[in-house]
């Protein structure tokens, strides 16, 4: 269990899922009760994986976040360094990387590339901590920026962490120098006094929480694995083609 904890603190969610469900077979083979406190706590770590995206919402919605150290934030003598990302909106959670590593660079024309990771609600062990310019929220870690992916100032739109726009070929940027200013303004934030986290450019809107938890990859072998139900029946659809379609109900996950 404490391996999990570990685990999180890297954003490695679905290794330390992993070890928190193996945790709790071995308390359940060992008949521990529902209400034994090494159950009761190995449930709130699995529950802790299971992470929700953070979106735009509209200003006035109930599920926008708060920055718990917004004083720092909206300072103007503080140091801006070194913030860490919890939330006063959700105690003892913060704004975290639902994945250990940026994605693989995403490439635009075959001449601009960036790399990106969606963010979630997690344990504050795992708050990124970040830098603010009072324009730019920047991750000490990696250099990443909070972002609103390709400037989409719509709600719903997920919220990332990108690096730096680069181009393959400085020949190409000129003609790329739009899309460039464009995705930098995408990177432009207020953040109020109540703590909620405004795009510049769409201050109507500020970051929020998804009402329901994300899928992501596990290993093929995870206990925690998306198992289909009707497997059958959605095999057989492709044949089908005048199938009204296939649940898609998990067996794994009653």
């Amino acid at each position: 269990m404490l391996l999990g904890v570990e685990f999180q603190k890297f954003s490695k969610w679905a290794d330390s899922l992993d070890y928190f469900c193996d945790a709790l077979l071995i308390f359940k083979s060992n008949n521990y009760p529902d209400d034994h406190s090494d159950v009761v706590k190995v449930n709130e770590h699995i529950e802790s994986c299971a992470l929700k995206n953070i979106m735009l919402v509209p200003s006035n919605s109930p599920s926008k976040l708060h920055l718990k150290y917004a004083e720092i934030f909206c300072s103007e003598s503080a140091n801006k360094t070194s913030i860490s990302l919890e939330l006063s909106s959700h105690p003892g959670c913060a704004i975290v990387k639902m994945e250990e590593k940026l994605t693989c660079s995403a490439q635009c024309w075959e001449e601009m590339a960036w790399n990106y990771v969606h963010l979630g609600v997690g344990r504050k062990d795992s708050s990124i901590v970040v830098e603010y310019d009072g324009q730019k929220i920047r991750s000490l870690a990696d250099g990443s920026f909070l972002f609103i992916p390709l400037a989409a100032f719509d709600i719903g739109i997920l919220v990332s962490m990108l690096t730096k726009v680069t181009t393959k070929d400085e020949k190409y940027r000129p003609e790329n120098e739009t899309f460039i200013r464009k995705m930098e303004s995408a990177c432009l934030f207020s953040i109020d006094a109540d703590g909620s986290i405004h795009p510049t450019m769409a201050p109507h809107l500020c970051l929020g929480i998804s009402p329901y938890p994300s899928l992501y990859f596990v290993a093929h072998n995870s206990p925690n694995r998306a198992v289909f139900k009707n497997i059958s029946d959605l095999l057989n659809s492709k044949q089908d083609l005048s199938s009204n379609g296939v649940l898609l109900e998990l067996s794994s996950h009653p």
